[in-house]
């Protein structure tokens, strides 16, 4: 199975799904239905390999972060 990459919806900070098949599409949140491409800094712990590290963009960073390039640091 594909690793998936989460993502924090800024509404209501429901969790976004990012499948590395498709690094262009995109789930809306189940909660609000609205998509915000906003990194998680840490996966909560009931979810498969807790506590993985990713790139975290604030609501003022998101316009100078190159979503297209995908990159993690």
């Amino acid at each position: 199975m594909p690793g998936r990459t989460y993502f924090l919806c800024e509404s209501c900070d429901g969790f976004l799904y990012w499948s590395k098949d498709d690094p262009h599409k995109y789930g809306d949140c189940p909660d609000c239905k609205q998509g915000h491409r906003v990194r998680n800094i840490v996966k909560p712990q009931n979810l498969r390999n807790a506590g993985k590290v990713y790139f975290k963009c604030s609501k003022e960073d998101c316009r100078y972060f190159d979503w297209e390039k995908k990159t993690e640091s």
